[in-house]
């Protein structure tokens, strides 16, 4: 069990003024038994108003508007988290919808491919050196995250949230996004529910993203980027069947604008 401070800041510039600009911020951290708020706080810039909903993955979802022309928005969260990995989640729900295949986690013949020869390998690997089938299934999604590790080459830049699993499997690159999606891909392939996760790892500069599969009743957090299990240093935001059901800021607006984005992330014990 770990007490884990945090702060997430996110801002945009416009290079002309932009207005009627509406927005939906998932920036809430989960709560259940493994993750307890024992503070927040968030700062949204400009709004005119907002207002507070849950998804159907259960994920907290802020609503707002800007009506005035603007250049920039952000926003700021923090606060201090109570982290204990040893809790169990037991949730149930929607599982059929997240053992099956979303838009960017679709089986193809070069997943189906790649997953075939992953299964093929297992016994000839020295950490493991038995069949595939025999393996528990907690096992089978370690040994798969181990795999999707090794399939990728840490790479930014190379592809972009639009980029589905089949996609960075043909350019064996990427980054966090990429490497959960692969994972999930295969997961669900095996008829595994999995879950992709945004949220923040101590250390990391940005959001990360990781996966949850549906393990003997429990969930069960595995990081294919770093390959490691999730431990107490790793904070839930939100969860889904991919990218799009977990995006932390998206919305519209109207101006032909081009927009950059800053992002600063920090997350300590205390």
């Amino acid at each position: 069990m770990k007490r884990l401070g945090f702060t997430y800041r996110t801002g945009y510039q416009f290079d002309i003024p932009v207005y009627e600009h509406y927005y939906t911020l998932k920036i809430y951290p989960r709560e259940n038994e493994r993750q307890q708020i024992l503070s927040f706080a968030e700062t949204v810039s400009y709004s005119d108003s907002h207002s507070y909903s849950f998804d159907a993955f259960g994920n907290k979802t802020v609503y707002g508007n800007i009506h005035a022309p603007h250049s920039e928005f952000g926003f700021e969260i923090q606060g201090v988290m109570l982290v204990d990995g040893t809790k169990p989640d037991t949730d149930d729900r929607l599982l059929s919808v997240l053992a099956s295949p979303s838009s960017m986690t679709g089986k193809t013949p070069l997943l189906a491919e790649l997953l075939e020869r992953a299964c093929n390998e297992a016994e000839e690997r020295s950490c493991y050196q038995r069949a595939f089938r025999d393996m528990k299934v907690l096992e089978q999604v370690v040994y798969l995250s181990d795999y999707c590790h090794e399939l990728l080459c840490y790479t930014p830049n190379v592809t972009n949230v639009s980029t589905d699993a089949t996609e960075a499997a043909r350019l064996g690159k990427g980054v966090c996004q990429d490497y959960s999606h692969i994972l999930i891909a295969f997961l669900r392939m095996l008829h595994i529910p999995a879950r992709y996760v945004v949220g923040f790892m101590a250390g990391e500069g940005y959001t990360h993203a990781w996966v949850e599969a549906f393990c003997e009743g429990c969930w069960y957090g595995v990081d294919p980027t770093n390959s490691k299990l999730v431990d107490d240093t790793y904070i839930k935001l939100s969860h889904g069947r991919d990218y799009n059901d977990t995006i932390v800021c998206k919305g519209h607006f109207y101006g032909n604008a081009k927009q950059s984005q800053a992002i600063q992330v920090s997350v300590y014990p205390c």
